[in-house]
């Protein structure tokens, strides 16, 4: 049975480029070795006629010459005498450098609003779970109303907050995020681009609620975990070690952790057991959720910290 294959598959076309790659070095690499071999041996059967194994590897030398050689060869004149009614020689011919520069689709066709010079002032368009931003109160206060406010409310369709199946980022959210970071706005990395990094979301947070810029990013490796922690402090958070208990969860709270295999996730505490986030691998653009013990435990953690505001 014939498997169909798509040659406009990114995947396959990056296998099939790479094959043929790999064909062309063999082609131009192997028959070189070859020649090598066969010149040393040729050499070394001059010095020493008597010697009985150098004949055995001359005559490995040129087999192998010509079967690297003629590997490419024979595979480029099978693919053409296949044709083009089956998939693979069809793919195979079509095959050339991929373009791996990802395409941005826009969530929210038709529904662009402009950005104003006022991020406070913005309408929220219908979006987010309260439609408003309330910029007084503690910075805790600031930043869980502004998680709010960017995030789409509980019971919102998977269709809307979800890039996977065609949503993304409320429109109050992209608003301000174009205005903040208009290069990772306009990055071809649509996942990016639709404000679905848990970073990028817990950072505009942030942002809107201290009422001051900064670049840094709330998620660290381990080589800017201090550093963050310094600029953290400067902008008035302490770092907490998180122990996995709810109870020690406050309103604005801005958690982060680090795995002990790789990767890590940042998100805001709002209180009563509910949390905002972004998600880069599950294309969540800003949705509020319910932070269950499985989602606080700490075994699997590396680091797990709490930054929060002291005022």
């Amino acid at each position: 049975m014939m498997i169909l294959m798509d040659c406009n598959n990114a995947a396959l076309a990056s296998f099939l480029y790479m094959v043929k790659n790999i064909l062309n070095i063999i082609w131009i690499v192997g028959p070189m070795l070859a020649i090598i071999s066969l010149t040393i041996n040729l050499t070394m059967l001059v010095k020493n006629p008597e010697e009985k194994k150098v004949p055995s590897k001359i005559r490995n030398s040129i087999i192998a010459l010509i079967v690297l050689f003629m590997i490419p060869t024979i595979v480029n004149v099978s693919m053409a005498l296949l044709g083009n009614n089956y998939e693979i020689s069809s793919c195979w011919k079509s095959a050339t450098k991929p373009n791996l520069k990802p395409t941005y689709i826009d969530p929210h066709p038709g529904n662009r609003q402009p950005i104003v010079s006022d991020p406070d002032k913005y309408d929220g368009g219908g979006g987010g779970s309260s439609g408003s931003y309330t910029p007084s109160g503690p910075i805790a206060e600031r930043i869980a109303s502004a998680a709010e406010y960017y995030a789409w409310p509980e019971g919102t369709p998977k269709s809307k907050y979800c890039r996977f199946n065609g949503g993304g980022s409320t429109p109050q959210f992209m608003a301000d995020y174009r205005k903040y970071w208009p290069n990772f706005a306009n990055s071809s990395d649509k996942s990016v681009a639709a404000g679905t990094c848990c970073c990028h979301f817990a950072r505009t947070c942030v942002v809107k609620g201290l009422g001051k810029k900064f670049s840094f990013t709330l998620l660290p490796g381990a080589s800017k975990d201090e550093y963050t922690r310094q600029k953290m402090a400067e902008l008035g958070f302490t770092r907490i070690t998180f122990d996995g208990n709810k109870s020690s969860l406050a309103r604005g709270d801005v958690l982060y952790y680090r795995n002990k295999g790789s990767g890590g996730h940042v998100w805001i505490y709002l209180g009563n057991g509910k949390a905002a986030e972004g998600a880069h691998n599950s294309g969540y653009g800003g949705r509020i959720t319910k932070v269950s013990n499985s989602k606080l435990k700490t075994g699997n953690k590396e680091v797990y910290y709490i930054f929060r505001a002291v005022k």
